[in-house]
């Protein structure tokens, strides 16, 4: 058994809090991190940012959410552009065309392929959203399946 999946084995299952932002929105996903964190105090939170972030965006938000006492997981863009099913969407520009879409907006199609293991659910923000309330009774339904 490898390291990594010794540790997977050994972690509560856990709920990922997933956003996508580039710099342009950076701001914006700084106020919805900071919402979240504030409301949901308490909870272990498992937070990823899909992002293609410049140095320093990425090392803000990271201080401002380990300010929160949390850590923020910061997945590239790349990363996931580079998934096969990307590719495949990618390689049929005659079938699909989304002009208007970012990177970042497509992303969260396919985040789930990235996630750690230990996480069993993912809850999707946008970036520009402000949390007004502790999102538990929200991350405790059950969701089936």
């Amino acid at each position: 058994m490898s390291a990594a999946s010794a540790i997977a084995s050994t972690t509560p299952a856990r709920t990922a809090i997933v956003l996508a932002c580039d710099d342009h929105y950076a701001p914006h996903a700084a106020v919805a991190l900071l919402s979240l964190l504030s409301h949901t105090p308490g909870r272990d939170l498992e937070l990823v940012l899909l992002s293609s972030l410049s140095s320093t965006w990425a090392d803000r938000l990271q201080a401002l959410v380990s300010s929160c006492g949390a850590q923020l997981q910061l997945i590239p863009l790349q990363q996931l552009l580079e998934q096969p099913a990307l590719k495949q969407l990618a390689s049929r520009p005659d079938q699909i065309s989304v002009p208007h879409a970012s990177a970042a907006a497509l992303a969260r199609l396919l985040a789930g392929q990235l996630l750690p293991s230990h996480c069993h659910r993912a809850l999707y923000l946008e970036c520009d959203l402000v949390v007004q309330t502790d999102l538990g009774p929200l991350l405790e339904q059950p969701m089936g399946g």
